[in-house]
């Protein structure tokens, strides 16, 4: 219905004017969409694709081990219906731009100047309009496409709690911790949901009063009575910006909590792992289903500006409305500049949808950079990054504090690309990582610094990248980059990771001369359905056997492998080259199962493992020896196997084996791999009389990437007790511990250095157990963990002091403990202790350890009067 015919108050007008004319462009605009950058929006829509798929195979493994479920299947389809809606939303994105594009090219382009001629401007929209009836469809495919995401939640809960009742009966129920997580991250849905809707609300106001400006009745003159237009208006934005920074700073919380979850439920079982995965998915669907639906609506409102002013054009044919069609224009050039390059945005991001091979990732929390207003956000994970080995260098620009990091990256087609995030001089430091390494850790300092320059804000002030060999577990340190000059501890926020990094994400500004660097964090992979990076297995490259049409392929890890103990024995029958190899498993289900891959003879030689043994390093050659005999071809020429002992270290080589005979130097292929070997794999003919074994690969089971010694439990690098003489090895870690709370409480003896830690460890039979470690006196300092809390971190230092005690040696020189609230998130401090005197900088080992800790380990001299704590070790349960 036209709009019905009004005088015009030309005062209130031309004031409406100003302040469209002082107005930026695109800052009154009834169609904004803030969801931190539609970027972002897509970014995580598409994680949620990522997600979707990684949980399909964990829930098809569900379904193998517990028969008549078919959870798989029921996934599967609302994956399917899942990225048919983003595939919608991108098409009416798409779309959305065109059309707003079109009209601006057609129509608003070409009126006249301030409405002139405005008889020929409105003939011009009447034609444009008839020429496009109905918006093209695109209302009703932006309701579509809300409802439909609102129903796929609905289902996607309905799956979430029937899930829930199956792992309860499984005996996989949320208890204690993880019923406390549960309820947490729900809540925080809640609540993110509820600062979405007053944002909305808040836009919806903000939408009134700028549409306000351009109306002619009582309403407008009220609204501009004395300036209250512009009160009004700051009054909404302050609202909306409110809202969204709330919404941004509970969905950060829940995602803490997700990664605490993650970590607790690897402890448990498998079935709790994909529970508790499977839940924190169904939250992010929820999450970002209302995301999305509330993007798709945006076209409804900004369509809506270009039919009310056809309506006020058709209601005000006789009236001099030039001034009021201006202000109209105004509004819709100023809705359509933001609108239409959001859509385009959001569709390109979009356009990783179709890409099998994009990666899931987990994000940390972000260090610094809590002023939004300062640069825009990064993360490098969207580059389509090579999982394996993304990172190549990466340069670091400072002084007081980190001015900006280079990193070049490594893409999945083989291509680097590097980018550089904030402030970057050519005097920066460079880090270059070597084949097999990756940056294991960060560490550092952010935060508000005193030093006359408060300009700088919350930014990162110092930073230390560990890099870790995932062959021989040797790490080395880089840096620490800047001095956090006038930082004092009380502003000072911990900067503490480790895991596999990925990319670098975090927030920063590259138009700053300097300080461009504000905020810091993680990404880390994920590899299947919740846990970062974490692998069934990893098999090696294989060495030999490169003609295919000889013998089939062998992986011995899919038999079902006792993971702690794979390998009972291995046989290896060898002449010139390896003939065969059989090798005797020890399964899961305690049954054991040997195996044979080529030729075998009854003079083979056979190496059988002792407990704690395990094979850490294979040695040899392949390639095609000139031998007279051709048709051996390219096979294993040599082996050597080197066994260690988990509890002494001790090493002992089984072979060498095959002699290798007429391979020459520039034939060989040097096989030389090192880890904790799960299970051999490669190509065999065991058909063949002789030279049945072709190819050799070798499988590691994985559960902290790049950690060789997958156990139980993970042993961090000891910390002082470098001197072997003095002391013995310890390890409290133990199948008697409470997996879930074992620390109850610990006490620390000090004085310059560490004498000696206590600890009492809570067991599974509920009772305690008190143990300890080098010199304890009546006067040490008691940390007594509360419920729900764990110690979280732990840094300090050790080394050799100049104190005139030269016999104290290398020992641990200073701890402070973190605790950390598993429920709320909190973290108190216990120390430090120890105030390493005499103990020079460059003689220092800084201790930084961050995780779940399960247990100490370490060296210690529990006969010593004093200084009896040589060296400590952190231990993590797998």
């Amino acid at each position: 219905m036209a709009a019905t015919a009004v005088l015009v108050n030309k005062r209130f007008l031309t004031a409406a004017e100003a302040v469209f004319k002082a107005a930026p462009e695109g800052s009154l605009t009834t169609a904004t969409y803030n969801d931190h950058t539609v970027e972002k929006l897509a970014d995580d829509a598409l994680q949620v694709s990522a997600s979707f798929k990684n949980s399909s195979a964990q829930l098809g493994k569900v379904d193998s081990e517990y028969s008549g479920s078919h959870w798989k299947g029921q996934w599967d389809a609302l994956h399917a219906q899942y990225d048919r809606l983003l595939e919608r939303v991108k098409s009416m994105s798409r779309a959305g731009a065109q059309y707003i594009d079109d009209f601006n090219t057609n129509v608003a382009s070409k009126f006249s100047p301030e409405a002139s001629n405005i008889e020929a401007d409105k003939q011009l929209l009447r034609t444009w309009l008839q020429n496009n009836p109905d918006d093209r469809g695109l209302r009703v495919e932006s309701q579509e496409i809300s409802q439909g995401f609102l129903s796929l939640s609905d289902e996607v809960t309905s799956l979430r709690d029937r899930f829930s009742i199956f792992s309860a009966q499984k005996g996989a129920e949320f208890q204690g911790e993880l019923a406390d997580m549960n309820r947490n991250m729900q809540k925080l849905q809640r609540d993110i949901d509820w600062e979405r809707s007053e944002a909305a609300q808040a836009q919806a106001a903000l939408d009134g009063v700028v549409a306000g400006l351009s109306m002619v009745v009582g309403f407008f003159e009220a609204l501009f009575t004395f300036g209250q237009s512009h009160k009004l208006i700051d009054e909404a934005n302050e609202r909306i910006q409110k809202h969204v920074r709330a919404e941004m700073d509970l969905r950060r919380r829940k995602d803490q909590v997700a990664a605490q979850a993650r970590q607790v439920a690897v402890d448990e079982s498998k079935l709790h792992d994909v529970h508790v995965a499977f839940s924190i998915l169904a939250q992010d669907v929820i999450d970002i289903s209302g995301r999305l639906g509330r993007f798709a609506n945006m076209w409804a409102t900004a369509h809506s500006n270009i039919i009310e002013l056809r309506d006020f054009l058709d209601g005000n044919d006789d009236i001099d409305s030039s001034l009021v069609f201006s202000l109209k224009v105004k509004i819709i050039n100023s809705t359509a500049a933001v609108f239409a390059s959001e859509m385009k945005e959001f569709a390109d991001a979009l356009g990783g949808l179709s890409n099998p091979g994009r990666v899931a990732y987990v994000v940390s929390r972000q260090y610094g950079g809590s002023n939004l207003n300062r640069g825009e956000l990064f993360n490098d994970a969207r580059l389509g990054l090579d999982v394996q080995r993304s990172i190549i260098s990466m340069t670091i620009t400072s002084g007081w504090v980190i001015d900006g990091i280079q990193v070049t990256y490594r893409l999945k087609n083989g291509q680097t690309q590097t980018v550089s995030h904030g402030s970057i001089r050519s005097s920066g430091n460079t880090l270059i990582l070597n084949a097999n390494e990756y940056i294991s850790e960060v560490y550092g300092k952010s935060g508000f610094a005193d030093n006359r320059e408060p300009w700088m804000g919350d930014c990162v002030q110092q930073l230390s990248i560990v890099v870790r060999n995932s062959v021989t577990g040797a790490q080395r340190t880089y840096g620490p980059f800047g001095t956090a000059r006038g930082l004092a501890e009380s502003a000072t926020t911990r900067i503490s990771w480790s895991g596999r990094l990925l990319a670098f994400a975090g927030h920063a500004d590259n138009s700053a001369g300097q300080v461009g660097f504000h905020g810091i964090a993680f990404v880390e992979a994920l590899a299947d359905l919740g846990n970062p990076a974490r692998l069934e297995y990893t098999v090696s490259r294989q060495f030999g056997g490169s003609d295919t049409t000889r013998g089939s392929l062998f992986n011995d890890a899919t038999l079902g492998l006792d993971v702690q103990r794979p390998i009972v024995s291995v046989a290896i029958a060898s002449g010139w080259v390896i003939d065969g190899i059989r090798v005797t498993y020890r399964l899961k289900n305690g049954q054991i199962q040997t195996v044979s891959h080529g030729s075998m003879g009854s003079s083979g030689n056979t190496l059988t493992l002792n407990d704690s043994e395990y094979i850490s390093a294979v040695n040899g050659k392949s390639g095609v020896a000139d031998n007279r005999e051709p048709w051996m071809g390219d096979c294993v020429q040599q082996l050597t196997l080197v066994v260690r002992n988990s509890v002494t270290g001790a090493q002992r080589t089984f072979g060498t084996f095959g002699t290798a005979r007429g391979l020459t130097e520039s034939a060989t292929t040097r096989i030389s791999w090192a880890g904790r070997l799960l299970a051999f794999a490669g190509r065999a003919d065991n058909s063949a009389g002789q030279v049945g074994f072709r190819g050799i690969s070798f499988v590691e089971a994985l559960a902290d990437p790049g950690n060789p010694t997958r156990a139980e439990y993970i042993v961090s690098a000891q910390f002082g007790g470098s001197d072997v003489t003095r002391g013995a090895r310890f390890n409290d870690a133990g199948e008697d511990l409470d997996v879930q709370r074992p620390i109850a409480n610990v006490t620390i003896t000090s004085g310059w250095v560490i004498d000696g830690i206590q600890v009492t460890y809570r067991l599974k039979d509920g009772q305690t157990h008190i143990v300890s470690h080098g010199s304890i006196r009546s006067a040490g300092n008691t940390l007594t963990l509360n419920d729900n809390e764990y110690i979280s971190e732990v840094y300090g230092k050790s080394g050799f002091a100049d104190n005139r005690e030269p016999w104290m040696g290398d020992c641990v020189q200073q701890l402070t403990l973190v605790v950390r609230n598993s429920v709320t998130g909190a973290q108190r401090t216990f120390g430090p202790f120890g105030t390493a005197r005499g103990l020079s900088e460059s003689a220092t080992t800084r201790i930084s350890w961050s995780g779940r800790l399960f247990a100490f380990a370490g060296r210690a001299d529990n006969l010593a009067g004093q200084v009896g704590m040589r060296g400590i070790a952190f231990v993590q349960r797998k």
